[in-house]
């Protein structure tokens, strides 16, 4: 048995086409960052969004971005045609997305930050409603995983705010947020 041990990924779809050809069996384990995953980007907009409704801040670029990728998500489903009546009657503060988040906050306001985001992910059925978007298990898996990164961070007095920052920073101090392989 031969292992080979890599820092970075780069060159592992080179190492299997070789292995490949060659017909040599090949196991490889790959950790996968999963920043920008789709469920990941909609819960941080969860995260922005309830910053901002906890800030009463209904006009910033954060808001207005987070809010629009809500109402387009799996989660809301809304149509552009109803988008755009909002936003062009800045109806924000009557929408469903704004209304539920902040009923859940007015009858959450004792939990910890983490247990905050876990309501608010059970109250938006978010998975019961991965199946709209397919690859349930991976996404169920993306879901857990930023969940438990969230409560770590939660655990250590990070704030919602403190998150929103790392996953803004995560790109440009090449950090990640690592699905560990099941391997192939």
């Amino acid at each position: 048995d031969i292992c080979i041990l890599m820092d970075r990924g780069k060159y592992f779809e080179t190492y299997k086409k070789i292995f490949t050809q060659y017909r040599i069996p090949l196991y490889i384990e790959n950790d996968e960052n999963i920043k920008n995953v789709m469920i990941v980007d909609i819960l941080t907009n969860i995260l922005r969004l309830i910053k901002a409704i906890k800030e009463d801040d209904y006009s910033s670029e954060d808001f207005i971005i987070s809010f629009l990728s809500l109402m387009r998500s799996f989660i809301f489903e809304k149509t552009d045609e109803e988008i755009y009546h909002i936003v062009k009657n800045k109806n924000f503060l009557e929408s469903e997305v704004v209304l539920k988040i902040k009923d859940i906050l007015s009858k959450s306001s004792q939990l910890s930050n983490y247990l905050l985001v876990e309501k608010v992910v059970v109250e938006l059925e978010i998975y019961s409603k991965l199946i709209l978007i397919g690859d349930v298990k991976k996404n169920e898996v993306y879901l857990d995983e930023f969940l438990k990164y969230f409560k770590q961070m939660s655990d250590l007095d990070y704030t919602i705010d403190d998150f929103i920052t790392y996953l803004k920073y995560i790109d440009e101090y090449q950090l990640k947020l690592n699905l560990s392989s099941t391997g192939s």
